[in-house]
C-alpha cells in the first residue's frame, strides 16, 4: 500500500527514538522516586512528563498541587500501588494521589508498560473521538483504553509497515499514541486512516440490512477472535484475553452506531443469534461424525 505522509515522524527513526528515551527516563526517575521520596526528586520527574508541561514551574505545581496536604512519601507509597500489577486496574485507578491526574497516572503505567497501557490526554481523546472511536463527553480511562486497543487492531498493518521502515519493534501504545499525536497535529489526516483501515479490511458487497447487520455481526466477532489470540499471545490468561476480545467487540459494534435505530438494532441482534445458532449447529455436526 502506497503511504503519503511526507511530513509525518512516524516514517522516521528519530521519532520513535525519543519517545522510547522519554519512556525510559520516566520510568527511572519514578523508581528513584518510590525508593528514596524526596520532593526534587518529584520535582524532577514532574519537569519529565509530557502531562504536567501545561505548567510552566514545576516546583510551584509540585508545591501547591501535590505536597500541599500529603508528604512524599505517602506520595511514594501510592504511586507503588498504583504500579502493582498483581492488583486489578481498577483497583488501581481509584487510588487518589492528590494533583495527579488520569494523564499524569496513564503516562507513568505507558512509560512502565508501553504495551499495555495508553497515555490518555486530550491531544489522544480528541484524535480518538475525530476517528469514531470515542464519543464525546466525559469518558473514563477504562473506556479510553478500550477505545485504544480497538485503534490498535484496526492500524495493526499500518504499525508492522513502520516497524519494516525503522527496522524496530515498536511497543503498541506507543505506536498508538505517536499516530494520535500525528493525528492531532495535523501531519497525518484523519481520512488517510479511515480509507488506510477500509483498504486492509476485506471488501463485503452488501445489498441490504440484513447484510448489513450479518456482515457486521461477523466483523466483530472475527475482530474479537483476533484480539483474543493476540493478547493471548502476549502473556495473558484465557479469562483475560477473552474479557479483553468480548470489550473490543462490545466497543466496535457501540461506536458504529448500530443501536441508534431500533430497526437496525433489531437486525444486528437477529444477526448475532444466527451466527449463534450456525456455529452451534456445526459443531454439533462434527460432533456427530466424530462418533
Amino acid at each position: 500500500m502506497v503511504i503519503h505522509m511526507s511530513e509525518s515522524n512516524i516514517f522516521g527513526i528519530e521519532y520513535w527514538r525519543v519517545r522510547q528515551k522519554h519512556r525510559e527516563d520516566v520510568k527511572n526517575l519514578v523508581e528513584r522516586f518510590i525508593s528514596d521520596p524526596r520532593r526534587d526528586y518529584l520535582v524532577e520527574l514532574a519537569k519529565k512528563l509530557w502531562s504536567v508541561q501545561v505548567f510552566t514551574n514545576k516546583e510551584w505545581f509540585v508545591d501547591n498541587f501535590i505536597l500541599k496536604e500529603q508528604s512524599p512519601g505517602e506520595v511514594a507509597g501510592k504511586l507503588k500501588l498504583v504500579l502493582d500489577e498483581t492488583r486489578p486496574l481498577r483497583d488501581r485507578l481509584r487510588i487518589r494521589i492528590q494533583g495527579m491526574r488520569i494523564g499524569m497516572i496513564s503516562e507513568i503505567l505507558f512509560c512502565f508498560y508501553p504495551d499495555k497501557y495508553a497515555p490518555m490526554n486530550k491531544r489522544s481523546v480528541k484524535s480518538l473521538v475525530d476517528l469514531g472511536y470515542l464519543m464525546g463527553g466525559r469518558k473514563s480511562y477504562e473506556s479510553f483504553l478500550s477505545a485504544c486497543n480497538r485503534f490498535l487492531s484496526d492500524i495493526l498493518k499500518l504499525k508492522q509497515d513502520v516497524e519494516r521502515k525503522v527496522g524496530f519493534k515498536i511497543p503498541n501504545f506507543d505506536f498508538v499514541d505517536g499516530v494520535l499525536e500525528s493525528v492531532f497535529k495535523g501531519e497525518i489526516l484523519i481520512e488517510f486512516i479511515r480509507n488506510y483501515i477500509e483498504q486492509s479490511k476485506p471488501s463485503l458487497r452488501v445489498k441490504s440490512i440484513e447484510d448489513a447487520s450479518f456482515n457486521y455481526a461477523l466483523g466483530a466477532i472475527q475482530g474479537a477472535v483476533k484480539i483474543y489470540f493476540y493478547w493471548l499471545k502476549k502473556g495473558d490468561s484465557p479469562e483475560v484475553a477473552i474479557g479483553k476480545a468480548v470489550s473490543y467487540a462490545l466497543g466496535v459494534i457501540q461506536s458504529s452506531g448500530v443501536f441508534w435505530d431500533p430497526n437496525n438494532r433489531d437486525k444486528f441482534i437477529w444477526s448475532l443469534k444466527l451466527v449463534q445458532l450456525l456455529v452451534s449447529k456445526l459443531l454439533q455436526l462434527i460432533s456427530e461424525q466424530q462418533k
